[in-house]
């Protein structure tokens, strides 16, 4: 189980140390424990409070619940679920029913007499028809359809990793932005046109494209956010994450119900060179008023038998194809599970890179403090001038935003490495929600042999409800 919770961040918690260290260290030190403290919202009585930020679960629920690119991949899938319904309809029987009227005038003549009548007819016939065998192609093409639906399904799991790692991604990368906008703000004593410089680049730049980004993904409004956690649950090792992804990716679970689909297709071709038996029972019933009424009741009760010899060559061409189809999904299967791999790998190798990263920079903040405190110490007594306290304190802010990148970065790994091994979903996050479960509506419209359903309603009232996209004629 993976779980999220909302953090201060390694930078913020090593802030809160070096406030503790500095102490009344006059504006000096004021000035370090603001660069070391991170988001800090207000001073009060000597100390700064960090804000409390909106925990990561939400802006992930928002995108499971709102993002249209899921929504329109569920949609998808509850279409694809009817194709079986479909393939099961060649077991069911054929009613129909026939009705004419008519009226004519007839006319006849014998040595010299003439007469003529007019009348009305009427012709109703009901008619039944219940294949008994094609072939096997009516297994084949149910068992074609249930494959294919099953790699849709994954295909959505697929959709939904993507837009939980997308979501994630926009959150760290907006909480970076502020994060390094925040540092270089409080920075501003230090250099305050850069500080200017640097508000001016993150308000129009890398700051409000991370929110553009965050409400596209998200569906809803950035406001205070935070780092979480490390994720728990992730794989131990490189070998455990290769092997979870070989089997447990979604994209190669969906290869292989592709593949599974390709073989009965063969099948389902194949049947078209095999003899079809059905049979079909008609009842029915004439009458015509006129001058002479009558009536006639017919009931007919007969099997078909189909043999194919010769098809033009269309069916065995179509043969070959589907086998060579099959052949291609085979090799896709195993690309998939190279893919798989590839991304686990460097997604493993980003996390445990990330990491070095969090250590290296959590050293460099550490030696960049204690040469700051020795470059005061020796600007007091004369020794060191205002240009060099000024690029020592510019190191400590270096360091610290390449700390809080390298945390995005650590982040954003880890939720890759979930996406990799197929755990980046909503039901293996334990996210406070129900999951859709396309297996749900799949069982409701299997077995429906006629009408319409709610969720065919739902999706088709929401386009009724949507205003129209087209472009005005003029």
């Amino acid at each position: 189980m993976v779980l999220l919770k909302s953090s201060k961040g390694l930078f913020a918690q090593k802030g809160e140390l070096a406030e503790k260290k500095v102490g009344k260290n006059g504006v000096h030190g004021i000035k370090r424990s603001l660069m070391l403290t991170g988001l800090v919202v207000g001073q009060s009585m000597g100390t700064w409070a960090v804000s409390v930020a909106a925990p990561l679960e939400e802006a992930l629920v928002s995108a499971y619940l709102t993002n249209p690119q899921l929504e329109a991949q569920r949609a998808q899938v509850r279409g694809a679920n009817e194709t079986v319904n479909q393939a099961l309809a060649q077991w069911r029987p054929s009613v129909t029913l026939d009705g004419e009227r008519g009226r004519g005038r007839s006319e006849s003549g014998i040595w010299g007499t003439n007469t003529s009548q007019v009348f009305t007819s009427h012709t109703a016939q009901i008619t039944v028809q219940q294949p008994l065998y094609r072939g096997g192609r009516t297994v084949a093409q149910e068992e074609q359809a249930e494959a294919k639906i099953r790699s849709d399904w994954q295909k959505l799991v697929r959709t939904e990793q993507d837009v939980l790692l997308a979501a994630a991604t926009a959150y760290l990368n907006l909480w970076r932005d502020e994060a390094v906008l925040v540092l270089n703000t409080h920075n501003e004593q230090v250099l305050q046109r850069q500080a200017q410089a640097t508000r001016e680049r993150f308000a129009v730049g890398a700051l409000e494209s991370s929110r553009a980004t965050y409400a596209k993904v998200t569906g809803q409004t950035p406001e205070s956010l935070a780092l979480p956690q490390p994720l728990a649950g992730l794989p131990t090792t490189r070998k455990d994450a290769v092997a979870l992804a070989r089997n447990d990716s979604p994209a190669v679970a969906s290869a292989v119900h592709t593949a599974d689909a390709a073989t009965s297709g063969i099948r389902l071709v194949r049947g078209g060179l095999w003899p079809e038996v059905s049979t079909g029972a008609t009842l029915g019933r004439t009458w015509a008023s006129g001058s002479v009424s009558s009536h006639t009741e017919t009931a007919q009760l007969a099997l078909s038998l189909n043999v194919p010899l010769y098809r033009q060559g269309l069916v065995d061409s179509r043969l070959r194809a589907a086998k060579h189809t099959a052949g291609q999904n085979v090799h896709e299967v195993e690309n998939a599970r190279r893919l798989a791999v590839a991304s686990a790998v460097q997604a493993w190798e980003g996390l445990e890179s990330a990491k070095a990263q969090i250590r290296a920079n959590a050293v460099r903040i550490a030696a960049s403090t204690t040469a700051l405190e020795g470059v005061e110490r020796e600007s007091q007594v004369g020794s060191r001038t205002v240009l060099d306290v000024l690029d020592a304190e510019q190191e400590l802010l270096d360091a610290r935003v390449a700390l809080t990148r390298a945390e995005r970065d650590e982040r954003v790994s880890a939720f890759k490495l979930l996406a990799a091994v197929g755990r980046m979903t909503a039901r293996a996050m334990n996210l406070p929600l129900s999951p859709y479960d396309p297996e749900t509506h799949y069982n409701a419209v299997r077995g429906q042999w006629f009408g319409t359903s709610a969720a065919a309603d739902a999706d088709a009232k929401e386009r009724e409800e949507t205003p129209s996209d087209r472009p005005e004629e003029k």
